[in-house]
């Protein structure tokens, strides 16, 4: 019984073996095509403009100080006063420097009947020529007396160096300063600037006489404020920002402004014109380099170019590309060179 169990299970395993597989047919593999946006492609002109802060100045700005020491005796403006070039903005008590100069027309005029006498005599050899020549020595000291001692009276008032506004006021009548001593504050506001530091990348592209926009430094802020004209670019970069000082004059909108405001301009860099602008997130990135793809017939079509510039969410393509050609602007990152593709 055995036996006839190991038998019957040999000739089953030799039935299975000797059986030969069905036959079939291979499958053709079907190209599923990927979806993709596109945008037909036009040259166009665009500008590259870039936007630096800069700081609101007066266009004449001055701390005044006194020469001498001395009390002050009358203050002529208050802050916030309209004061014309030359008007007194401070005088000091003059009872010592009037004193010098009295002092010194005396000693003038002595001076001048010593010479006087001594070139009579000189004339009529009655005196050495030494006698003559320190009788002149000593009117010539006379009259340079007078002069300084005058020239500190006159210091004793202080005057607006130009036109403008008493922006501050240091001193109260009856305090008493010392040589150098800051009384003022003068600002000519009637025109204003504006003081940006351009990097040495940018600096190359601004001319002097150039108008440009000027913004208010906030967020989000759209539509040019302000206008000016670039009228100074300095030669030599600071040596610890590296960057140089462009001077602006603000042209209209500075009644809105005032010194120390933060406001922002706007200056074009470049101009293209005749070239091809694409979004930024079109152009793929490639161990070969920078490539787009275009929708050529169903498939993809892979374009190597070189990006000139980038502005904002634009590249700039100058070459390579045709008008007409369909760009694809979405699904780029899942296609290769021949891929099959479909428009949405």
């Amino acid at each position: 019984m055995r036996t006839l169990l190991i038998l019957i299970i040999a000739l089953t395993v030799y039935a299975c073996g000797s059986q030969k597989p069905e036959q079939t047919e291979p499958t053709e593999k079907v190209e599923k095509p990927v979806d993709i946006r596109t945008a037909v492609l036009e040259k166009q002109n665009i500008k590259d403009f870039f936007t630096l802060p800069g700081n609101v100045e007066a266009w004449e700005s001055a701390t005044v100080s006194v020469d001498l020491a001395g009390t002050v005796i009358k203050t002529y403006a208050e802050e916030g006063d309209r004061i014309a070039k030359g008007s007194p903005v401070i005088s000091l008590d003059t009872s010592t420097y009037e004193a010098a100069v009295d002092n010194s027309r005396a000693a003038l005029s002595l001076a001048e009947k010593e010479y006087n006498r001594a070139k009579l005599l000189y004339e009529s050899d009655a005196v050495s020529k030494q006698t003559y020549d320190q009788a002149l020595a000593t009117l010539e000291q006379a009259a340079a007396d007078l002069r300084y001692n005058s020239a500190q009276l006159g210091k004793a008032v202080l005057k607006s160096p130009f036109t403008g506004w008493l922006d501050r006021r240091h001193v109260d009548t009856g305090e008493y300063v010392a040589p150098g001593d800051p009384v003022a504050v003068i600002v000519n506001t009637d025109r204003m600037q504006l003081i940006v530091d351009v990097p040495e990348k940018d600096v190359r592209y601004l001319k002097e006489g150039t108008q440009t926009e000027l913004f208010e430094a906030e967020v989000n802020k759209n539509g040019a404020e302000f206008t000016g004209k670039i009228i100074y670019i300095a030669k030599q970069a600071e040596s610890a920002t590296k960057t140089y000082r462009v001077k602006i004059e603000i042209t209209s909108g500075i009644e809105k402004l005032r010194p120390g405001m933060i406001i922002r301009a706007k200056f074009l860099r470049r101009e293209y014109t005749d070239v091809f602008v694409i979004p930024v997130f079109s152009v793929v990135d490639k161990q070969e380099g920078k490539v787009v793809f275009v929708e050529k017939d169903g498939r993809a079509v892979s374009i190597p170019v070189s990006v000139t510039s980038v502005i904002g969410s634009q590249a700039v393509i100058e070459q390579g590309l045709n008008e007409g050609d369909r760009l694809i602007v979405k699904g780029q990152h899942f296609v290769a060179d021949g891929s099959k593709v479909q428009a949405e």
